[in-house]
Parts: C-alpha cells; structure tokens; sequence
C-alpha cells in the first residue's frame, strides 16, 4: 500500500481533520488551519504502525453535521474523532477484526443525517 492523505476543513475554516499513511504509520491529526507552521497540530491519535489493509477508498474524514466533532471513518466504521472545541480524543488502534473503542455519544454523530 502507497501513501494516503485525506483531509477535510470545516466550514468556518479553522481546524481541519487529517488522516496521513506515511507507508510506515497511519495517524489522525486535528490541525488549526490559521497558526503557524509547527503550531498547527492539535492533536494525534495514532491508528496503526506497518502494513494496513486499506486504500484511498477506504478512507474519509467528515465533520458531524453541527462541525464540532471531525471523525475518521475507515472502511465505513468509525475509528478516530476529535472534540474541535475541547481537543477531546477518541479512538485510534485500528484493527480490522476489532470494535472501534469510541462512546455511542460520539458515533451517533457520524451515522446517516
């Protein structure tokens, strides 16, 4: 599997949702748009080290429909999400054959609208 980025800013253009497969570790980033370079990480959640099963298909970050939470969705399945107020972290250790370890009170928010 090659490198994957995916990446989504919400609306009001100031943080943004990033995914980065770098071909040796896949990471979930929040980032502030506006601050400058080295400041802009927010947060990490580390979702696996080595190989993975998954393409660029596999992979989208979306805000919730209110643009407080960004999620990390991987095959469909919810595996990462951020509080874009508080910085909160949810999720990571990806595992194909696992249950993401994220509360329902975050999931729900990323389920169909």
């Amino acid at each position: 599997m090659g490198e994957i980025f995916e990446c989504s800013v919400r609306v009001a253009g100031d943080l943004a949702g990033v995914f980065e497969f770098d071909g040796e570790a896949g990471y979930f980033y929040l980032c502030s748009v506006n601050s400058k370079a080295g400041h802009r990480v927010k947060g990490a959640i580390q979702l696996f080290a080595g190989a993975a099963d998954l393409s660029e298909e596999d992979v989208l970050v979306k805000w919730d429909v209110n643009e407080r939470f960004v999620g990390l969705l991987l095959k469909g399945t919810l595996w990462a999400a951020f509080d874009g107020e508080s910085g909160a972290k949810f999720g990571g250790g990806y595992n194909p054959t696992a249950k993401p370890m994220i509360p329902d009170s975050i999931s729900c928010r990323f389920h169909a609208h």
